[in-house]
């Protein structure tokens, strides 16, 4: 249910900014239930990451995907905008999305995005996310 709120949220937050989505959400996340401060704190983040893409960026196009691999569950948040000049301090928003991810026991970094953007990546590892119980 949170996925669905987020994309959501997104698209229609992006879509009033006049910036395009792209939405990925992998269906084997239906296997982890996410507690209430995790659905918080991976939304916020989430939130705080697209509204600097619409502040911030300049950007046209914006990739959410929303995966996992082996060990973890992975947020990624791209843009095509202009990205961070060289030498620019991360705000207070990067802080927070930081600090929200170490609650988790996640990490939480940000890459250029090429040629053009940032990523914005978040890692949780799946043994601190409930497995949803086997439907009979």
């Amino acid at each position: 249910d949170a996925i669905a709120d987020w994309r959501a949220e997104c698209e229609q937050r992006l879509k009033d900014s006049g910036l395009r989505l792209e939405w990925q959400a992998d269906t084997a996340i239906a296997d982890y239930r996410l507690t209430q401060p995790q659905a918080l704190n991976l939304g916020r983040i989430l939130r705080e990451g697209v509204s600097n893409i619409i502040r911030h960026a300049q950007a046209t196009h914006v990739s959410v995907k929303l995966e996992q691999n082996a060990t973890h569950l992975l947020l990624t948040i791209a843009d095509d905008g202009v990205g961070l000049a060289p030498g620019t301090r991360p705000g207070r928003g990067f802080s927070n999305m930081q600090r929200r991810a170490q609650r988790l026991g996640g990490q939480f970094s940000q890459t250029a995005n090429t040629p053009h953007g940032l990523v914005l990546h978040v890692q949780l590892p799946l043994h601190n996310l409930a497995r949803t119980p086997a439907s009979s």
